[in-house]
């Protein structure tokens, strides 16, 4: 019940969540094969679905199986960027079900798990009250088909949307909140963007940023260029020489006086 209401007001920040997992599996794929240009997450509006997917590191067996699980994560919580960290359950807040195609880099399979979330609600608020496991085993699902080898994916699709959650169809407001809330680089029109990017890297080791392509555009920080040189501020966790930074931002002043 929770996760179908309570923990997103805004249905935008499920998409938040599948996009943030997107990115770290992603980052995981980047790591492992040395790739320093990551595809970008895909996102795609096509009523009465949405659909995410990326050439991250994907699922083998064990993990397919996992994700049947609500509250399951393997996530190392210092590398990863998950918004409220269980992302993959939140499609339970927006979509009558959920359906996963994920290969593993490696593994020659194509793992599809299907979660029957509008059943599975319904179920938990008969009355009966049956445990959880009971009914994760009666509305969920794993099936395996072959697949190339060389293949590394995730695809999501959140079928057949809700109607409180019809905000997600608006692709202005979606892309608008998309831009200011996901780990997507600065707009090549930003003048700053590449000394900014390079600061970042050097002190901040986890940093990085994966583009988005919703509906066939790609989404940028949204800053302009009026704009004067960038700043930056380091953040150490005391005042003793050697003490281990824990922040370091940036900002610029406008042009305009008085604004940043």
């Amino acid at each position: 019940e929770a996760l179908s209401s309570g923990l997103y007001p805004d249905k935008r920040h499920v998409i938040r969540e599948f996009v943030q997992n997107a990115f770290d599996t992603l980052n995981e794929w980047g790591r492992l094969s040395g790739e320093q240009l990551l595809k970008p997450i895909e996102i795609r509006i096509q009523k009465p679905s949405v659909f995410i997917a990326d050439q991250g590191v994907g699922m083998n067996e064990i993990q397919a199986q996992q994700f049947r699980y609500l509250g399951y994560s393997s996530k190392d919580g210092k590398e990863n960027v998950g918004f409220r960290g269980i992302g993959k359950d939140s499609g339970l807040a927006v979509a009558e079900k959920i359906v996963v195609s994920t290969s593993r880099a490696g593994v020659p399979v194509r793992y599809t798990i299907v979660i029957d979330a509008e059943n599975m609600l319904e179920d938990s608020a008969s009355g009966r009250n049956p445990p959880l496991e009971e009914i994760l085993e009666k509305h969920t699902r794993v099936t395996s088909a072959s697949e190339d080898k060389e293949s590394h994916y995730t695809f999501v699709e959140l079928h057949n949307i809700r109607k409180d959650a019809h905000i997600l169809f608006n692709t202005d407001a979606l892309k608008d909140y998309l831009r200011r809330n996901c780990p997507v680089p600065f707009d090549p029109a930003f003048r700053h963007a590449d000394e900014i990017t390079a600061r970042l890297k050097a002190y901040v080791p986890t940093f990085s940023a994966v583009e988005i392509n919703l509906d066939g555009e790609n989404l940028y920080k949204p800053f302009s260029s009026n704009y004067t040189g960038p700043e930056y501020e380091p953040t150490f966790s005391s005042d003793d020489e050697g003490a281990p930074l824990i922040a370091y931002c940036w900002y610029c002043g406008h042009i305009d006086k008085g604004q940043f």
